[in-house]
């Protein structure tokens, strides 16, 4: 009786020791895809700093190109594309959040055509002042 009290309390010196391993391996893992996710967040957050610099490097350059051909006329043009490219990304996060709730009596459901919607938006804008972007001489 005492020889399996005995093992038993190896066994589970062992099992608690083999416990502590696993544990420790799996807070070691967590620590570095915590690290690898702090790396990925930094730099995602300088993609988007410069995306927004290129975005309005970009606009500064088509207003100054078109500037003489349309005048004021441009900024509006900018402006609601701009803002047709952000409610439309409003809507998409907005359906894909509906979705994920798993709750789409609670929405209104845009489904995931915002996007399309804002290029024939676009497509309408520009056929609409196409007269207006040719250079006149």
């Amino acid at each position: 009786m005492l020889m399996m009290g005995l093992l038993l309390l190896i066994f589970s010196r062992n099992r608690f020791a083999g416990l502590l391993s696993k544990l420790e391996r799996v807070v070691l893992a967590w620590a570095e895809l915590r690290t690898h996710l702090l790396k990925l967040s930094f730099i995602l957050i300088l993609a988007v700093l410069l995306a927004w610099f290129a975005i309005a490097y970009g606009t500064i350059l088509v207003v100054y190109l078109t500037w003489e051909s349309l005048g004021w006329k441009i900024l509006c043009i900018l402006t609601l594309v701009f803002t047709a490219g952000a409610l439309s990304l409003l809507y998409y996060a907005r359906s894909i959040l509906c979705l994920s709730l798993h709750t789409p009596e609670g929405c209104v459901n845009h489904g995931h055509h915002a996007l399309g919607l804002f290029f024939i938006f676009q497509l309408k804008l520009l056929s609409k002042y196409r007269r207006c972007l040719v250079v006149q001489t």
